[in-house]
């Protein structure tokens, strides 16, 4: 597993040196958020992945200037 910061709308965790020869099943979790945020994938592939973040409680995508922590785990052959 890794953490990025959110900090754009859309990013991108790049998993490459893990030399997946499909794409793994991906986990993402928001790390001691304020409020409810779960993740939405935009795109997945077995080097990459990108996703934004969607505040459920707020209705709204998360902003990327509040310093957001999020934990990404791929899990795969």
């Amino acid at each position: 597993s890794n953490t990025v910061n959110y900090n754009n709308t859309t990013v991108t965790a790049d998993y490459t040196d893990s030399n997946f020869i499909t794409r793994p099943t991906i986990s993402i979790q928001a790390i001691d958020t304020a409020t409810a945020q779960t993740a939405v994938v935009t795109t997945g592939t077995n080097t990459f992945v990108n996703f934004k973040l969607f505040d459920v409680e707020n209705n709204a995508i998360v902003p990327t200037d509040q310093g957001v922590k999020v934990q990404i785990t791929a899990t795969g052959v």
